[in-house]
C-alpha cells in the first residue's frame, strides 16, 4: 500500500483542496490481488487504489468513456505477420498505467483509507490524473498514449529508440520477448452450468496438452473457409455457423456460433 501510495504521489495524481458542498466526491478503496508469472508462480502481492466510479455523474464528472480495445483477431494477425517476416516481438508493461491519463473535467475523491493527511484531514482529492475505477480512465490513458506515440514518429526502423522514448515518458518495464499474453478471465458468481462448462474445458485441455497453434513462415496468402450445419440443435432447431481465416497458412480469426434465428432453407 505504501509503495502504491508513493507511486500516486510521484505521478501527482491529485492535489488536496478544501471540501465544498457543491462537489460530487466519490469514495475509494484498496483492492489486493496476487500477480502471477506465466508458470503460475506468485510474482508479487499487489495493492491498488480504486475509485468508486459508480458514484460519478455523467456530464458532471465525465463526458466520453469509450476507449478502443484490441480484438483477438488483430493479435493473431500480428503474430502471423511476425512469424512470416521473422520479427521479434517484445512485451512492455506500463506501471500503474491509468495514472498516466489526464483528467479534463474536475473530479473529486475522498482521501485514501489509511493515508489521510493529518494536517488537512477534511480536505478532498482534486483529481489531476485518471485512476482505476473512474469511468473515463481507459479513454484518458488511450488518448495520452496514442497522442505521445504519434509525436515519436513510430517508424519500425527506429523501434528501439521508440521504446526508449516511451520509457522516459511513462514508468515502463521491458518484459523482454513475448512469452505470456492475455490470460483467462474468471466469473465472480459462477453457477452449476458454468462449473460443468469449466470441467468440460479442463477435460479437453487434459487431452490436448501436446496441441497448439503454431505460427510459421509460409506463402503470403489470405484464405477463408466457412460452413454451417442444418437444424443442428435438436432442442431449438437453430443452426451453427463456423468460419476460419488463414494468413500465410496461420489461423488469425475463427468462430463457431449458433445462429440467432431458425433457418427455413439451406439456400
Amino acid at each position: 500500500m505504501v509503495e502504491e501510495f508513493q507511486a500516486l504521489e510521484k505521478q501527482k495524481t491529485w492535489t488536496l483542496v478544501p471540501y465544498q458542498p457543491s462537489m460530487n466526491v466519490v469514495g475509494c478503496k484498496w483492492v489486493f490481488k496476487l500477480k502471477r508469472n506465466d508458470d503460475g508462480s506468485i510474482s508479487c502481492h499487489k495493492a491498488r487504489l480504486v475509485a468508486k466510479g459508480y458514484h460519478q455523474k455523467a456530464g458532471l464528472d465525465y463526458d466520453e468513456t469509450f476507449s478502443l480495445v484490441v480484438k483477438h483477431s488483430t493479435v493473431h494477425l500480428v503474430l502471423a505477420l511476425a512469424a512470416q517476416f521473422h520479427w521479434t516481438i517484445k512485451q512492455l508493461d506500463v506501471k500503474n498505467v491509468f495514472l498516466h491519463g489526464i483528467i479534463h473535467k474536475e473530479g473529486y475523491m475522498q482521501q485514501p483509507p489509511g493515508f489521510t493527511d493529518s494536517k488537512q484531514p477534511h480536505h478532498v482529492c482534486r483529481l489531476l490524473k485518471s485512476l482505476y475505477g473512474l469511468k473515463q480512465a481507459p479513454r484518458a490513458w488511450n488518448e495520452r498514449f496514442t497522442t505521445h506515440l504519434l509525436t515519436l514518429g513510430f517508424v519500425s526502423k527506429y523501434i528501439l529508440q521508440t521504446i526508449t522514448a516511451l520509457g522516459r515518458e511513462f514508468d515502463m518495464k521491458d518484459l523482454g520477448k513475448l512469452t505470456y499474453f492475455l490470460g483467462l478471465q474468471f466469473m465472480h458468481t459462477p453457477t452449476e452450468p458454468h462449473f460443468a462448462a469449466v470441467k468440460r474445458v479442463l477435460r479437453y485441455l487434459a487431452g490436448t496438452l501436446t496441441h497448439g497453434i503454431h505460427f510459421t513462415s509460409n506463402d503470403v496468402q489470405l484464405q477463408a473457409y466457412s460452413d454451417a450445419d442444418w437444424d443442428g440443435d435438436v432442442n431449438d432447431k437453430h443452426s451453427t455457423t463456423r468460419y476460419v481465416v488463414f494468413l500465410c497458412n496461420n489461423p488469425i480469426s475463427w468462430c463457431a456460433k449458433k445462429q440467432s434465428t431458425v433457418s427455413h432453407s439451406s439456400t
